[in-house]
């Protein structure tokens, strides 16, 4: 069993818009590199979990959205609250189009869209399951849906910082 298939017991209070801002920091190179311009909206967005596996979850989705982007393209990463409390983490990029029929066999171990078989330095489809994996352990999930134009809306919800409500 590894790590993001059991339940997390040892929790801190994490601000996902810290994180965000620390990953977006970190990539921001590559990013400007292949001309992805990178959009962050960081809003309070506290949960509580493991904090280097939450940084993982952030740092596989801005790693998968620059990677399946197109050329002068963009990527948005948002934090924020929901009314409950619980945080959300949304990261969307211009890109390919994607079939929504191909929305949750993106979750699945290395299953990648039938275009980017080819293409190996992309990465080996492990990326989102991951994420969904981590993202379960914390109580939460994610989903993704085709943005109209191209390229996919990521969001992950996790649940609110107990110690904050």
């Amino acid at each position: 069993m590894s790590s993001g298939d059991r339940e997390i017991r040892d929790r801190s209070t994490v601000d996902l818009a810290h994180i965000a801002g620390h990953v977006a920091e970190l990539r921001l190179g590559e990013a400007n590199d292949v001309g992805i311009q990178l959009r962050l909206s960081p809003g309070p967005a506290l949960t509580s979990g493991d904090p280097v596996m939450l940084e993982r979850i952030v740092h596989n989705l801005l790693e998968n959205a620059i990677s399946y982007n197109n050329p002068g393209g963009w990527v948005s990463m948002t934090t924020a609250a929901e009314p409950d409390g619980t945080a959300v983490l949304a990261v969307t990029n211009t890109g390919p189009t994607v079939p929504g029929y191909d929305m949750e066999a993106i979750f699945q171990p290395f299953r990648r869209l039938q275009a980017d078989w080819v293409d190996s330095e992309r990465g080996s489809g492990l990326g989102l399951a991951i994420v969904r994996n981590m993202a379960r352990a914390h109580g939460g999930d994610v989903t993704a849906v085709p943005r109209e134009g191209g390229g996919l809306v990521v969001t992950v919800w996790l649940p609110p910082d107990a110690a904050t409500q």
